[in-house]
């Protein structure tokens, strides 16, 4: 199936259509960040647990954090505050978080939801866990 967050299905909706009440979500991602949880909040909230390993995460990657150009948006509706208070609150509660330190970088992302008793749930590719790449936003790059 092929999600392009455009005219071929989103991220963020197939995500939300196979996770389940005792779900486990494992993503890996370069960026992260709140609006990206805020689009998924009802769902991530169900998880019995999640892990997120970030791949690219350093000072130069904060940013990501409160979102970019393309969130302008949702930065506007001046909720960051409370996004962020519970987003904080879902991080120390039900999330195991990892930086991957490497040499080399990881260009891919990926989603991978666990069902108790039913078949497992991947998407991958290049949709980081964020607004954008959820598809929830449209993106600034070209088609």
């Amino acid at each position: 199936m092929l999600l392009d967050n455009k005219n071929n299905r989103n991220v963020g909706d197939e995500l939300r259509s196979n996770i389940s009440v005792d779900s486990r979500l494992s993503v890996l991602s370069s960026l992260f960040s709140i609006y990206g949880y805020a689009s998924l909040t009802k769902e991530l909230n169900r998880l019995v647990g999640s892990r997120l390993l970030l791949s690219e995460w350093d000072d130069c990657h904060l940013q990501s954090l409160v979102g970019s150009e393309a969130t302008l948006r949702l930065i506007n509706k001046l909720d960051q505050k409370r996004i962020a208070r519970e987003c904080a609150k879902w991080i120390s509660g039900k999330v195991e978080v990892k930086a991957l330190v490497s040499e080399g970088k990881v260009n891919q992302s990926l989603f991978h939801i666990e069902n108790a008793g039913q078949p497992s749930f991947a998407v991958q590719g290049s949709s980081d866990f964020t607004a954008t790449g959820l598809g929830e936003v449209e993106s600034d790059c070209p088609s």
